[in-house]
C-alpha cells in the first residue's frame, strides 16, 4: 500500500515541470505570445495527468528499504572453483569470491550453491546439491 512518503516523493519528483509550466505562463502573460488560457489548461491536464497515473506508478516512487546486497540472500549459483573453504562462484552472471559455511568437504566445481549472507565482498555460501 502507498504511504504519505511516497506521495510526498511523487509530488516533489513532480515539481520542476509543473514549476516550468508556470515560468512558462509567467513569461506568456507578459508577451502575450500564448494565450494565458491555454497554459492554465496545459497546467490542470497535466495534474490530472499525475492524479490518474499516481495508482499506477506509486510502487517506483517507494523507497526501498533493502539493501542490494540482501536481495542477493537465497540466490543460487554455480561454484567455479572448489571452494575450500574459499573460492569463487557466479551468481546473477556476477563472479564472487565466495566462502563455505561449513567446515568439512568443500564444494566441488561446478556444484550449485546458495547464498546464506554477505560479509563484507564475500558471499557466505552452501552447497546446493551435486553438478
Amino acid at each position: 500500500m502507498w504511504s504519505l512518503r511516497t506521495l510526498v516523493r511523487y509530488i516533489f519528483l513532480q515539481l520542476p515541470v509543473l514549476t516550468l509550466l508556470g515560468v512558462i505562463y509567467l513569461i506568456s502573460r507578459q508577451y502575450d505570445s500564448i494565450p494565458s488560457q491555454v497554459i492554465l489548461i496545459i497546467i490542470a491536464v497535466w495534474l490530472v495527468k499525475d492524479i490518474v497515473f499516481y495508482p499506477f506508478v506509486w510502487k517506483v516512487y517507494k523507497p526501498h528499504h533493502i539493501k542490494e546486497s540482501e536481495s542477493m540472500i537465497g540466490l543460487k549459483g554455480i561454484a567455479l572453483t572448489n571452494i575450500d573453504p574459499t573460492g569463487t562462484v557466479e551468481v546473477r552472471g556476477e563472479i564472487w569470491q565466495a566462502k563455505k559455511v561449513k567446515k568439512g568437504r568443500p564444494i566441488i566445481k561446478n556444484n550449485t550453491v546458495r547464498v546464506l549472507r554477505i560479509q563484507d565482498l564475500t558471499l557466505i555460501v552452501e552447497s546446493f546439491g551435486e553438478a
